[in-house]
């Protein structure tokens, strides 16, 4: 789990992973932006994949990655800022790298 809106506390980019085996959400890392209303699929060798999102200022335009939710993979930019988008995945014979 990444980013998201804390209540009273704002916008956050920090990270999140539940161990299954303590049943215990903890911390793994931070976004390279504060945000919310983001859109995220999984692929298979990208891991989480996340874009757009609220900044605070409106539609961001930033795309990144995560295999373990502690360091982040940044990719071009979606074509226009947005937020409270979808994301799909495409098949994964498709041209990712």
């Amino acid at each position: 789990m990444c980013g998201g809106y804390r209540g009273g506390l704002g916008r956050t980019n920090k990270c999140y992973v539940l161990d299954l085996l303590t049943n215990v959400w903890r911390q793994t890392g931070i976004m390279t932006e504060t945000k919310i209303l983001t859109g995220y699929s999984v692929h298979p060798r990208l891991g989480l994949v996340i874009t757009g999102g609220h900044d605070g200022h409106g539609g961001s335009s930033r795309a990144e990655s995560t295999m373990d939710g502690s360091s982040f993979r940044r990719h071009a930019s979606i074509p226009t800022g947005s937020y409270c988008h979808c994301q799909v995945r495409q098949s994964i014979e498709s041209n990712v790298q």
